[in-house]
Parts: structure tokens; C-alpha cells; sequence
């Protein structure tokens, strides 16, 4: 089936209609399982459509077939392969409502935010189709005569990569940009709640004739599917984003074969606001970073801290914003926040928020279970605000991964840094302050990989991004993204 024609013209009352392939060595393919599985919409709680429930066999078929690719795509010039990436960044341009209806539909945030993320994955296509052809080596110098050592960069090989359903377009073209701009062949597992933005893409790499093997989508079981792409000595590198949990479970399981690893591993970003800050413009980012995508997203503030000279207006002015939020389903043009992704999000959510609440937290505004009068369906939850947080409380600790915003008061700048610092977790944190030296400085010593300065999205194709800690290991974007697919080999020549 053509999955985006069907996307555009899918009506939202039917409860399903039809079936989705696997894109394997450029064959659509259903599993060896012979059985599927559905695809809820999150908005509506109906199947949609259907995907094969893939498992260890068809992954085992698509491993061979990517490296039976590998030469052949890893010895074309870098351009070449630049120029497949640039065509298929056309293909999505020239697609993007299409495919932000079909995230929408999989994943329920707002359409404009979806086709907000296709273009963020154009950007990536498009800056790694440039640095295709910028895999330079070097020379360096000997300090013995008549000797020359040359660096060269090979592609590691073939890629396993899994991504997760927060952000299914963005988070594939993220590492598949990346790691087909070095060389690599790749197999991409989606999340089971997010496949057919995958298949989708698919289609596109079919469309621009990229080389049968070089890409190919694995739907179904992720336990079976990551255990094949540990147990398979012809895979080298598995591209991970995902919890915490089972990125350390992904850890364990690379010793068998010494697999390298690139993980990106959630987060638990604190957001400082200075009494100096200007706040029509921190009310502004805060509403950006936190509610966008229903606050499911690694980047959003899990810690707000406000000094406390200016909490109460703060306070009143977020209150005020929050409460003019429109909740529902992402296809309405009206909506600023769609449903969470399951029920299973929604009831952690809630039990942050009961937690906090009965810990001492007070509630701002939300923090309930909706009604069925109000909500016959879909998995929505209010946008909250819980005041003076702290330590003993889970949402302070645990990634919540929904719009819910924790805040506290801070009086010293000394104390707060500490506090900011005190997470197991270290992938992104805000500073907003109109002093740029001071807030240069704090940003100097947070503990994290990315920080927004006056800024709520502190990422860019061009640059580096990925988290310390327990956040991550490697880099996707930028010069250091490609490198995560690449190898250094020294070649030393002597004339003797």
C-alpha cells in the first residue's frame, strides 16, 4: 500500500484499514512470523492500520542483505551518496503534510508540529548530504625519516538503529543521515507504537532508487529484533535512543560481540530562571520547551527553578498561558496539545503528579484524570503545574515524559547550580538571564551535553548533541554525528 496516499485520505472514524509491509534488501515483505500487530491512534484509541510483527529471522534477512550492500555503497564517492540524501529530502518536502498527517495519526501530536519535525528531518538529510563529501583524511607528521603516517575514515559497517515514538520521523533520519553519509548500510527497528512513519520513509528510499539493502525497515518484536543485532557478528554499531533502562540493558548485551554503541538516553533538564531574565520571553520558551509534543520529549524542562524575587508573578503569568492551552485530537487545526501516547503514559504521569501532591507539592492548575464526558477517548491529560517541589518527590528524580512542569524557588546561585547538577541524568539545561556573562558562566559549569542559553531548543543540525551521565553515550549531529559511523585507520609508509 502506498502508506502516505492512505494517510492523506484516512478518515478518522474508521476503526481500521489495511496492511503495511517491512522494507527488506528492497523488497516489501510481511514476517516469517506470519502474524501483525495494530497500530493505535492515540487521539482516538482505534487501530489504524496493521504492521508485520517482525522477529529474529527477518532481522537476521536484513542484516545479511545490508552487508551484502556494503561495499558496493560504501566505495561510491561521498557525493554520490550525498546525492541520494538530497533526493530523498526533496521527496519529503514535496510530502511533508502527507507525512505529518501519518506522525500525527501514530503519534498524536498537533499537525503543525509534525510537519514542524518533517522539516527538522530535512535539515538533517540536507547537512549530511553536504558532509558526504567532506570524509577527509590527514596526514601526520613522523619523527623518523623516510616515514609517513596517513589517517583515513572507513564506515564501520552495518548499523542497527532504533528509535523511539516521540519524534518517528526525526529520530530515523537523525542517525540514518548520518550513518549513509559515512558509508554504512542500515537497518532501522521503530518503535512498535510508531512504525509507519518508518515504512513511510521506506517508500522514499525506494523512490530514489537508493541501493537494494542499503536501507531496510524491521516492524514487531523489540526484544527479539535488538537480540539479533547483538547476536549477529556482522552488525558493528547498534544507534540507540531510548529510556535509560534499556539503553543499560543494550550496554550488557554488546559484550557479546563487542559491539560499538551510540546511546541517547532521556533526560531530567533543569530550567533556571535569574531574576534578571526577560520574562515575557522565558513565558514564551517554557511554553516551547515543555508542551510541545505533550511534553514527551527528552529536551523538556523537568525542573524549573525560579528566583524567588520574581516566582509569584512568574507563577501567575505561566497559569495564565497554561489555562489558555486547547487539548485534543492533532488532526483538529485548533489544537496546541494532542493525547500522550498511551495509557500507560498517562498513568505514570499521574502518579508523578499524586505523588508530589502527597509529599507537599501544591497544584497550579490540572493534575486530574479527564473524564469520559469530557474525553470519551483518547489518552489526554491536562497540562500542570506543581509549585515547590523537591527532592523526596518522583517527578524530581524520574523522567516524567508528559506536560506536567514542576516548580521551585531559589535564592542563591551557588545552591541552584548544585541543585541542577544533583541528577544521575545529563542531557540538556536551561539558563535564562539578560546578563550574557553571568549566564555564560553558569552554563560553563552545568553538567549536561547541550544548554539552551535564552534558548528552548538548544539543537541544530550542524552541531553536536547527545548527553553525560546516565544520558547517553556519543554525539548525533554535526561533525562528531558522522563520526560516531566511522573508523580511523592509520596507514604508516616507509620508504626503506
Amino acid at each position: 500500500m502506498d502508506i502516505l496516499n492512505w494517510a492523506t485520505s484516512y478518515n478518522r472514524k474508521t476503526a481500521y484499514n489495511g496492511k503495511a509491509l517491512m522494507y527488506i534488501d528492497g523488497n516489501w515483505e510481511s514476517s516469517k512470523s506470519d502474524s501483525w500487530f495494530g497500530v493505535i491512534n492515540p487521539a482516538t484509541e482505534s487501530e489504524f492500520i496493521q504492521v508485520p510483527n517482525g522477529n529474529s529471522d527477518d532481522c537476521a534477512e536484513a542484516i545479511q542483505a545490508a552487508q551484502n550492500a556494503l561495499p558496493n555503497w560504501s566505495n561510491l564517492p561521498g557525493s554520490v551518496r550525498g546525492e541520494y540524501l538530497f533526493s530523498i529530502a526533496a521527496e519529503l518536502k514535496k510530502a511533508k503534510r502527507a507525512l505529518g498527517r501519518l506522525i500525527t495519526l501514530e503519534q498524536g501530536k498537533p499537525l503543525s508540529q509534525s510537519i514542524w519535525e518533517v522539516e527538522y528531518s530535512i535539515q538533517y538529510l540536507r547537512w549530511y548530504a553536504e558532509e558526504a563529501s567532506r570524509l577527509n583524511g590527514y596526514i601526520i607528521q613522523s619523527q623518523i625519516p623516510g616515514r609517513r603516517h596517513y589517517v583515513v575514515y572507513n564506515p564501520i559497517g552495518v548499523v542497527g538503529i532504533i528509535t523511539p515514538w516521540n519524534l518517528p520521523c526525526a529520530m530515523v533520519i537523525r542517525k540514518m543521515a548520518a550513518s549513509l553519509a559515512a558509508g554504512c548500510t542500515i537497518i532501522i527497528k521503530p518503535s512498535e507504537l510508531t512504525p509507519a512513519t518508518s515504512i513511510a520513509l521506506a517508500q522514499f528510499a525506494e523512490s530514489v532508487k537508493l541501493p537494494s539493502g542499503v536501507f531496510n525497515v524491521i516492524t514487531g518484536n523489540p526484544v527479539a529484533i535488538a537480540e539479533e543485532f547483538f547476536r549477529n557478528y556482522l552488525v558493528r554499531l547498534v544507534s540507540f535512543t531510548g529510556s535509560r533502562e534499556v539503553g543499560k540493558n543494550l550496554i550488557r548485551q554488546s559484550s557479546n560481540n563487542n559491539i560499538k554503541l551510540s546511546l541517547q538516553m532521556g533526560g531530567h533538564a533543569p530550567f533556571i530562571v535569574l531574576e534578571d531574565c526577560d520574562l515575557n520571553k522565558v513565558l514564551q520558551d517554557i511554553i516551547i520547551n515543555k508542551f510541545r509534543s505533550t511534553g514527551q520529549s527528552c529536551l523538556s524542562a523537568n525542573r524549573l527553578y525560579v528566583h524567588e524575587s520574581i516566582a509569584d508573578i512568574f507563577c501567575e503569568k505561566l497559569l495564565d498561558k497554561i489555562m489558555k492551552l486547547k487539548i485534543g485530537d492533532g488532526l483538529d487545526s485548533e489544537t496546541d496539545m494532542g493525547p500522550l501516547i498511551n495509557k500507560e503514559a498517562v498513568l505514570k504521569v499521574h502518579d508523578h503528579v499524586t505523588d508530589a501532591v502527597a509529599k507537599g507539592a501544591k497544584l497550579l492548575c490540572g493534575g486530574f484524570l479527564p473524564s469520559k464526558s469530557e474525553y470519551p477517548f483518547g489518552f489526554f491529560y491536562p497540562p500542570t503545574i506543581l509549585w515547590n517541589v523537591n527532592r523526596g518527590m518522583k517527578i524530581y528524580n524520574e523522567e516524567t515524559f508528559g506536560p506536567v512542569l514542576p516548580v521551585a524557588a531559589f535564592h542563591d546561585e551557588e545552591a541552584v547550580i548544585i541543585e541542577a547538577n544533583s541528577s544521575r541524568y545529563g542531557l540538556a539545561a536551561y539558563i535564562y538571564t539578560e546578563n550574557w556573562k553571568k549566564g555564560l558562566k553558569i552554563a560553563e559549569r552545568l553538567e549536561y551535553g547541550a544548554v539552551g542559553l535564552n534558548e528552548p531548543v538548544p539543537t541544530a543540525p550542524q552541531a553536536p548533541f547527545g548527553g553525560i551521565k546516565e544520558s547517553g553515550i556519543g554525539r548525533e549531529g554535526g561533525r562528531e554525528g558522522l563520526l560516531e559511523f566511522l573508523e580511523p585507520k592509520l596507514i604508516t609508509i616507509s620508504d626503506s
